[in-house]
Protein backbone atom coordinates (compact mmCIF):
# COMPACT_ATOMS: atom_id res chain seq x y z
CA UNK A 1 0.00 0.00 0.00
CA UNK A 2 2.85 2.52 1.12
CA UNK A 3 4.80 2.20 -2.50
CA UNK A 4 1.08 2.58 -3.95
CA UNK A 5 1.42 5.86 -2.60
CA UNK A 6 4.39 6.97 -3.27
CA UNK A 7 4.19 6.13 -7.04
CA UNK A 8 0.87 7.81 -6.95
CA UNK A 9 2.72 10.93 -5.04
CA UNK A 10 5.63 10.43 -7.78
CA UNK A 11 3.46 11.06 -10.58
CA UNK A 12 1.05 13.73 -8.94
CA UNK A 13 4.75 16.04 -8.09
CA UNK A 14 5.75 15.37 -11.79
CA UNK A 15 2.28 16.69 -13.26
CA UNK A 16 2.16 19.38 -11.10
CA UNK A 17 6.20 20.48 -10.77
CA UNK A 18 6.25 22.21 -14.17
CA UNK A 19 3.09 24.50 -13.21
CA UNK A 20 4.35 26.27 -10.27
CA UNK A 21 5.26 29.54 -9.97
CA UNK A 22 6.60 32.31 -7.90
CA UNK A 23 4.51 35.60 -8.56
CA UNK A 24 7.54 37.50 -6.84
CA UNK A 25 9.92 35.75 -9.85
CA UNK A 26 8.06 34.46 -12.58
CA UNK A 27 8.14 31.02 -13.48
CA UNK A 28 10.62 28.32 -12.28
CA UNK A 29 12.31 25.65 -14.16
CA UNK A 30 13.18 22.63 -12.52
CA UNK A 31 15.32 19.96 -13.99
CA UNK A 32 16.42 17.44 -12.00
CA UNK A 33 19.60 15.25 -12.25
CA UNK A 34 20.36 11.57 -10.55
CA UNK A 35 23.92 10.73 -10.98
CA UNK A 36 26.58 8.42 -9.42
CA UNK A 37 27.04 9.52 -5.70
CA UNK A 38 30.68 10.42 -6.87
CA UNK A 39 29.13 12.51 -9.40
CA UNK A 40 27.03 14.50 -7.02
CA UNK A 41 29.64 15.03 -4.98
CA UNK A 42 32.05 16.95 -7.70
CA UNK A 43 28.64 18.86 -8.97
CA UNK A 44 27.81 20.30 -5.51
CA UNK A 45 31.52 20.60 -3.93
CA UNK A 46 31.91 21.21 -0.41
CA UNK A 47 34.06 20.21 2.38
CA UNK A 48 31.42 17.25 3.29
CA UNK A 49 32.51 14.13 1.50
CA UNK A 50 29.00 12.78 2.03
CA UNK A 51 27.04 15.11 -0.25
CA UNK A 52 23.66 13.68 -1.29
CA UNK A 53 22.42 16.65 -3.40
CA UNK A 54 22.16 20.26 -4.16
CA UNK A 55 21.08 23.07 -6.14
CA UNK A 56 22.08 25.09 -8.54
CA UNK A 57 20.84 28.29 -10.58
CA UNK A 58 21.98 28.49 -14.42
CA UNK A 59 19.88 31.22 -15.52
CA UNK A 60 15.94 30.62 -15.03
CA UNK A 61 16.56 27.01 -13.94
CA UNK A 62 16.72 25.21 -11.14
CA UNK A 63 19.22 22.16 -11.63
CA UNK A 64 18.68 19.62 -8.45
CA UNK A 65 21.41 16.99 -7.98
CA UNK A 66 20.80 13.80 -6.39
CA UNK A 67 21.91 9.92 -6.21
CA UNK A 68 19.43 7.36 -8.45
CA UNK A 69 16.38 6.60 -6.56
CA UNK A 70 16.99 2.53 -5.16
CA UNK A 71 13.20 2.34 -5.31
CA UNK A 72 9.78 3.70 -5.14
CA UNK A 73 9.79 3.46 -1.38
CA UNK A 74 13.75 5.23 -1.47
CA UNK A 75 12.67 7.83 1.66
CA UNK A 76 15.47 9.03 1.57
CA UNK A 77 16.02 9.72 -2.08
CA UNK A 78 12.53 11.35 -1.74
CA UNK A 79 13.84 13.60 1.11
CA UNK A 80 16.65 15.18 -0.57
CA UNK A 81 15.05 15.50 -4.05
CA UNK A 82 12.19 17.32 -1.70
CA UNK A 83 14.52 19.58 0.22
CA UNK A 84 16.32 20.55 -2.75
CA UNK A 85 13.21 21.37 -4.89
CA UNK A 86 12.47 23.69 -1.46
CA UNK A 87 15.45 25.49 -2.26
CA UNK A 88 14.62 26.21 -5.63
CA UNK A 89 11.33 28.02 -4.61
CA UNK A 90 12.90 29.28 -1.62
CA UNK A 91 17.06 29.64 -1.38
CA UNK A 92 18.81 29.35 1.99
CA UNK A 93 16.32 28.19 4.50
CA UNK A 94 18.58 27.15 6.45
CA UNK A 95 19.67 30.44 7.88
CA UNK A 96 16.34 31.19 8.92
CA UNK A 97 15.04 28.06 10.29
CA UNK A 98 16.24 26.68 13.82
CA UNK A 99 16.12 22.83 14.04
Amino acid sequence: MDSLWLGRGLVAFALILPACTDTSQGAKRIQWVQDSPAAVQKQCGGDVWNVVGCYKWEGDTCFVYTRPMKSETDRVGMETLGHEVRHCFEGDFHARLSY
